[in-house]
């Protein structure tokens, strides 16, 4: 399948678009600059792609795995994210197959993001890139930054109640 065709599955079709994805887990996929501004990506593998420049501007994110990819400068404002992991997973948390141990343990390049008033309660950034990343007014309640590196990060008006930062 070429890149326009995997697009097209991801967004019409996420159970076969994972079906292939677990099938091609070494595959690198470049999305850089795509629209997925409000697709229904919910429970997504998007596990070693690059998606830099990407908008999935109030987008579903719920339960996505998007561990060991790039989202360089991608917009996630208003986005769904509740129990997202952008983070790197610990394999005893994670429900994917075993050919992603590799990728389930590197978090997600976010720096640049965008992720205003985004839903992200409950999501996973350890072991993530958030440098210059914009969180303002986002829900981060619940979330997990261990071991991210945030430099310059804003967090302006965001909720972060019992969010855990190291």
């Amino acid at each position: 399948m070429n890149i326009q065709e995997l697009y097209h599955l991801l967004c019409t079709d996420v159970p076969a678009f994972n079906e292939w994805r677990i099938k091609h887990p070494d595959v690198y996929l470049d999305f850089s600059g795509m629209d997925f501004k409000e697709a229904e990506l919910c429970d997504a593998l998007l596990v070693n792609l690059n998606c830099r420049g990407a908008d999935f501007e109030r987008a579903n994110l719920e339960y996505t795995c998007l561990c060991s990819s790039d989202f360089t400068g991608a917009n996630f404002s208003h986005v769904v994210g509740t129990g997202t992991h952008f983070g790197a997973i610990e394999v005893v948390e994670a429900h994917l197959p075993p050919q992603f141990t590799h990728y389930l343990k590197k978090g997600a390049i976010l720096d640049q993001a965008n992720f205003s008033y985004a839903d992200l309660a409950f999501s996973n950034f350890r072991n993530t890139s958030l440098n210059e990343t914009i969180f303002h007014a986002a829900d981060l309640e619940h979330a997990h930054f261990a071991s991210s590196s945030h430099k310059n990060a804003f967090f302006d008006d965001a909720a972060t109640e019992h969010t855990f930062f190291s």
